[in-house]
């Protein structure tokens, strides 16, 4: 399949990068200018526009490289789309503008009513854009640079954004670094942004493809916008439900009932074919009127409302007909049903996602190398690593053979021989179901026979499809009046 993620590359490499494609071409480098300025235009109106409203009041913060270009770009296509909008521009050294931003910057300021240039850093705005210092920038930082992003940090706005990565973050710490709600990465990603130390300064991550990057196999790379592109495809005129798969999906208890619904509703939305969801007796009844597309299987229960043992013989009847199996969300971590998720690991020769409760040593213990994917939180992976770091990811996915998904404000996929990061998403994410429906997600992916997804592709497509789901979501309700059963409502928008 094709490779869907691009290259993580430190500031040097990209440096290094950029001087060998454009080899001093400045024609070359105005148009990858232009298109990383609209790029971002398109991402700060598209996602964030419903709080800058009509006629934004805007900072432009710009040094005299590229990155500011680009923030000066970026402004004049925001005042394209919204000619009511004020916006003052901030120069560090305005006597040393690189030629492709000053001719970006006299399209700016040709809007004499609109445009007007600062000598402080001082007021309140509905956005700032950053563009101070680009990735060539190394320690120690001038005075006049520093001063700039002490008084930009200080500064009242509704939205601060960063053009490819903060001003006075590197490969190495320079002192002060500007703090941006929003950094849009432009042609290429930037190894900085995923430090741990800079997860706070950095904010959102959003990644303007400039469609010049190659596939460098570095060690990490991010998820691209063309783990869509399967997915898009026209279906084949002669199949039919059996043609994309059939996911079983072992979920839900007595306290934890709305899980199992959570994940079949994603999962048919994910294009499989068929779901058989084995679910405790009592609640088949009422999720068959909610979801009637599914197969549901009512199943004995243990004391305490998890699924029994005795469900193994429900699944052995139907055995063979399943093309991934989904286990965990809502299940509890009753060892009675530990054992019943282990037995039907050890017979089932589909491929496999283990969320929530299934996450246990016993059960691992029982899953299939290379054919398993695992969608835990930090809490949850613990229970089978040694840290929920790097290292300690790459450490269990090498020498598990399993994939994981393991969920954070940024999420990290990785299958031993493979480590992306997945940067779409919200905030609106942080409440409960959202893991359910990227487990349900993921299940449907994976199960679906037409795609013959590995385990860390449906993990990279279903961090991504949930991702832009929220953030579409969030564009409509805001990040607080909100649940997650108001999800299945954006799938359309993305497929």
């Amino acid at each position: 399949m094709e490779n869907f993620c691009d290259s993580i590359l430190t500031c040097k490499e990209s440096a290094e990068f950029e001087a060998d494609f454009f080899k001093g071409d400045a024609q070359k480098e105005l148009f990858a200018m232009r298109q990383a300025s609209k790029k971002i235009a398109e991402i700060i109106l598209g996602e964030f526009g419903r709080i800058l409203e009509a006629s934004p009041k805007i900072l432009v913060l710009s040094g005299s490289g590229h990155n500011g270009g680009d923030a000066i770009g970026a402004a004049l296509e925001i005042l394209n789309r919204l000619p009511s909008s004020k916006i003052d521009v901030f120069f560090t050294d305005k006597n040393r503008l690189k030629p492709n931003t000053q001719k970006i910057c006299g399209e700016l300021f040709s809007f004499k009513n609109s445009v007007f240039e600062v000598s402080e850093i001082s007021g309140e705005y509905d956005l700032v854009l950053e563009g101070l210092a680009g990735m060539s920038l190394k320690p120690p930082l001038r005075k006049g640079l520093e001063r700039a992003i002490v008084s930009a940090n200080a500064l009242s706005a509704k939205l601060k954004v960063s053009v490819d990565l903060p001003a006075g973050m590197s490969d190495e710490p320079c002192g002060a670094v500007f703090k941006s709600d929003l950094c849009v990465m432009a042609g290429i990603a930037k190894a900085p942004l995923f430090n741990p130390e800079n997860r706070g300064i950095a904010g959102r991550l959003r990644y303007a493809d400039l469609g010049f990057l190659p596939n460098l196999k570095t060690k990490k790379s991010i998820v691209s916008e063309r783990v869509l592109k399967p997915l898009l495809k026209l279906r084949n005129v002669c199949s039919d439900k059996r043609s994309y798969g059939h996911l079983f999906v072992f979920a839900g208890s007595r306290n934890y009932a709305g899980a199992a619904l959570m994940n079949v509703k994603a999962a048919i939305r994910s294009g499989v074919g068929l779901v058989s969801a084995f679910v405790p007796e009592n609640l088949a009844p009422s999720f068959a009127a909610a979801e009637p597309a599914a197969i549901w299987i009512p199943c004995p229960t243990t004391e305490d409302g998890s699924l029994s043992l005795e469900t193994f013989s429900l699944f052995r009847e139907r055995e063979g007909k399943e093309t991934a199996v989904l286990a965990g969300s809502g299940l509890s971590g009753n060892p009675e049903t530990l054992a019943l998720v282990s037995e039907v690991l050890k017979h089932t020769e589909a491929k496999v996602v283990l969320d929530a409760d299934a996450i246990s040593k016993s059960v691992i213990a029982s899953a299939k190398e290379n054919r398993t994917l695992i969608t835990p939180h930090h809490g949850e992976f613990l229970r089978v690593a040694r840290s929920v770091d790097d290292g300690g990811l790459s450490d269990f996915s090498q020498s598990s053979k399993i994939a994981v998904l393991l969920k954070s404000e940024l999420s990290r996929i990785a299958d031993g021989a493979n480590f992306a990061f997945n940067i779409s998403g919200s905030p609106i994410l942080s409440r409960a179901g959202s893991g359910d429906i990227l487990a349900g997600i993921a299940g449907g992916l994976l199960a679906r026979t037409d795609l013959d997804f590995t385990p860390f592709e449906a993990g990279c497509a279903a961090a991504f499809i949930a991702g832009k789901i929220a953030e579409k979501a969030c564009l409509k309700y805001g990040e607080n009046a909100y649940s997650s059963s108001c999800a299945f409502d954006f799938f359309r928008e993305i497929f």
